[in-house]
């Protein structure tokens, strides 16, 4: 029986089960097809901040490096939606009043600047919104977060990877009064510490500035003037090893009080911040092992034919992704202007590494030109994001130029364009005569207009087995004119049993979590491409991570969504809580049709969802929790199984309030036998601390594999099959993420002692 989950789905458990660990140990072998890594030698010139882009190998960690100089405290204040004409920019472009950039910041400029480095080619390469810039430096790493404020319940959005808070509460074994988030502003509200059961929850505190502070229902402080004198009343009262502190009134005035109050908010936080250097080297406890950093989080629209370009962000134009940022302090070179992207992940890695704390899960790479020595490690290294199709895996590689952070790599040669500055999430699928598809997403930054966009694309290419040459597939009629995608764009490819391509993806080319938007399901032929996208279902609220299946002529789309709550005792904040639902599609008349054809016979029917009131659409009763997500979907003649990561708190949502310990994560499976009419009970997997951000994934003969914590805090990776569960400790301390293949499961483990992801075989 080829539909694993079955035989312990019908058992008919009256709440969640838990299934027995079968304790017997698989085999462990080598990979001998296992690509390997190699180092090259770089030298990164501690004169002149100058990088060989030459290096195409990113360089593990040194065990015998060391520093000269101690970094204890670390302060980062973010200047919320300041744009690069109005803060560090040149005189390519307007400011808002015409004025030169130093107009703006004069004593940045001419006090600061020349005791620390300004990294000119600053890059949001996310969703250009204030809690994933926030989230992307805490976490070193990008993940879908979009602007959740929330008084209560599951909208406490916190990331699913480890904080700098965390971080540093382990590091420095620091309280959370050292390790506050000050902000006149709700969207960070659960920024302070993450659902990872590797990170230690309340580590920081969330602090909202208000003009009523004891209840804390006032309006926002209007004047960041005010914020940052609290940030330094909170330094005086207590040691701060970490602190960020988000100054919103500059984003605030951008959008609503026009071009003078935006150019006012910016002038009059300059000799603040100049004066906050200056007193922490005045102070004893703080002065010379302090970094402090200025950073946008994102920057605003640019467009030469608008003079009120500046109100609004959250696109993909250069605007928006270019940002101000600076780093001042030990370990941080005096008097340097760097062009390089550094990104805001980038950013978040550095900091760990200047603070000597780890942050494994960080995909952001060392900013090693701005460092007074060269740490001799590129930060993150290896390969990661493991996908199969048939035999073949494809990664995503690390490479250390930061001109060209990442490669994707299938068959030992790089696929990914030649310029592109980052390329992400890869898919593959092999039918049965050998033919090979592949999709990614990539962000070329290289703009050639001040004006133009730096969109991320989707790419497609395929060749037959045994030939040397990949050929593009265009991608254009599926996505519009300039392939633009989000930024997190996750394709999923599934060839059929009459060797029918099928991929599904969120059309949400900006990430945004304020306006509903369409899964595509599109079908590959070699007379019209890519067909089927005016078929998908529009009314997904910031929809993330679909999972396909194709059985008998049945599509089956899963994906993770929002709903938004009319409880008016939170309506004001506008909670969000996530869930996964499940589409049923019945394109009967797609084979060798033409698109205009499809309208009568395209079907779309919901059959499944998760929600916090603890019901699924057709009345089967489900767990009560307020997030679920990760969803994974096989199909086959025994029926279709759903399984997901579902948070369970002590009361339904209770476990995602503030004042909660972190929820537990659990794996839960759902099976239906009759094409989505009813299904059986939720059915818990887990047995461990679930690793929330490594994705679940079904191999093609149905066996699923997750990642969970050991006691020890070891990754173990997990296999769910003929009703049996089996777990091999990894002995890694973190893991990426996971494909399943029928016979093992290829896993991106972290090296501890090298410092380097590896993409290991676990078997079965």
């Amino acid at each position: 029986m080829r539909h694993v989950l079955l035989p312990l789905l019908l058992a008919g458990c009256a709440n969640s089960c838990r299934v027995t660990v079968d304790d017997t140990e698989a085999p462990t072998e080598s990979d001998a097809d296992t690509d390997a890594d190699t180092d090259a030698d770089t030298d990164a010139d501690a004169d002149t901040g100058s990088f060989d882009a030459t290096e195409t190998s990113c360089l593990d960690r040194d065990p015998s490096f060391t520093r000269d100089f101690t970094v204890e405290h670390v302060i980062v204040l973010v200047t919320d939606g300041a744009r690069v004409e109005e803060t560090f920019g040149d005189l390519e472009s307007d400011s808002v009043t015409g004025e030169d950039t130093i107009a703006f910041t004069p004593g940045i400029q001419g006090t600061l600047w020349p005791q620390g480095t300004v990294v000119h080619g600053a890059t949001a390469v996310g969703a250009t919104n204030t809690a994933e810039g926030h989230a992307d430096i805490l976490t070193g790493y990008r993940l879908p977060q979009t602007n959740l404020p929330s008084d209560d319940g599951a909208g406490f959005y916190r990331p699913e990877r480890p904080t700098l808070f965390e971080s540093f509460s382990q590091g420095f074994d620091a309280d959370s009064s050292q390790l506050p988030l000050l902000a006149n502003t709700r969207h960070l509200i659960g920024h302070t510490w993450s659902l990872s059961p590797l990170g230690v929850p309340h580590s920081g505190v969330y602090a909202y500035q208000d003009d009523d502070p004891e209840l804390n229902e006032g309006d926002p402080y209007e004047d960041d003037v005010a914020l940052l004198d609290v940030v330094w009343d909170w330094m005086q009262s207590d040691e701060v090893h970490f602190l960020m502190t988000n100054l919103h009134q500059i984003d605030r005035s951008g959008h609503f009080d026009g071009r003078i109050a935006y150019a006012e908010q910016i002038k009059s936080v300059d000799p603040r911040l100049v004066q906050m250097w200056e007193d922490i080297q005045a102070d004893p406890t703080y002065a010379d092992n302090t970094v402090m950093v200025i950073v946008a989080d994102h920057g605003r629209h640019r467009r030469e034919s608008s003079n009120t370009d500046y109100v609004d962000h959250g696109d993909q134009c250069s605007g928006c992704r270019e940002i101000p940022m600076f780093l001042i302090g030990p370990g941080i070179k005096a008097d340097l202007e760097l062009d390089t992207r550094y990104t805001l992940h980038d950013l978040g890695a550095t900091l760990a590494w200047l603070a000597d704390v780890e942050l494994p899960h960080a995909s952001g790479m060392l900013m090693r030109e701005a460092l007074t020595i060269d740490p001799e490690q590129s930060g993150r290294c290896g390969r990661v994001s493991p996908a199969a199709g048939g035999d073949l895996i494809a990664t995503v590689e690390y490479t250390g130029d930061p001109n060209q952070q990442q490669q994707v790599v299938l068959k030992g040669e790089v696929i990914s364009s030649a310029g592109a500055y980052l390329a992400e999430a890869p898919a593959v699928a092999v039918n049965s005569e050998g033919l090979i598809f592949t999709c990614w997403r990539e962000l070329d930054v290289n703009a050639a207009d001040l004006y133009d966009d730096q969109p991320w694309s989707g790419q497609c290419r395929t060749h037959v087995r045994g030939s040397d040459e990949w050929r593009d597939i265009s991608f254009i009629p599926a996505v519009g004119s300039n392939n633009m995608v989000s930024p997190f764009f996750t394709p999923e490819l599934v060839f059929d049993a009459r060797d029918q391509l099928w991929m599904t993806f969120f059309d949400n080319k900006n990430a945004d979590g304020k306006s509903t938007h369409p899964l595509r399901v599109l079908q590959w032929n070699p007379e019209n491409g890519w067909t089927g996208r005016d078929h998908g279902y529009e009314n997904i609220l910031f929809g993330t991570e679909p999972s396909l299946s194709v059985y008998d002529g049945t599509v089956w789309v899963a994906y993770t969504a929002m709903e938004y709550t009319t409880d008016d005792s939170v309506k004001k904040y506008g909670r969000y809580t996530r869930h996964i639902e499940l589409r049923r599609v019945t394109p009967s008349s797609w084979m060798n049709q033409q698109a205009e054809d499809f309208d009568a016979e395209m079907g779309w029917a919901k059959v499944f969802e998760t929600f916090n009131n603890g019901y699924g659409p057709k009345g089967a009763a489900v767990l009560s929790y307020g997030r679920s997500l990760h969803p994974a979907v096989h199909a086959d003649q025994d029926g279709v199984t759903l399984a997901y990561i579902g948070y369970l708190g002590d009361d339904n949502l209770d476990g995602l309030i503030a004042e909660s310990e972190r929820p537990e994560a659990v794996v839960f499976a759902v099976t239906s036998t009759n094409n989505g009419a009813s299904w059986t009970l939720p059915v818990a997997l887990s047995t461990g601390g679930v690793i929330s951000s490594t994705a679940l994934s079904f191999s093609a003969d149905g066996s699923l594999d997750f990642a969970q914590l050991t006691q020890s805090g070891t990754v173990e990776v997990c296999r769910y099959a003929s009703a049996e569960l089996r777990c091999q400790d990894s002995e890694s301390s973190a893991i990426d993420s996971l494909v399943a293949l029928p016979d093992r499961t290829a896993a991106s483990l972290y090296d501890d002692s090298a410092g380097r992801w590896t993409v290991t075989p676990i078997y079965w």
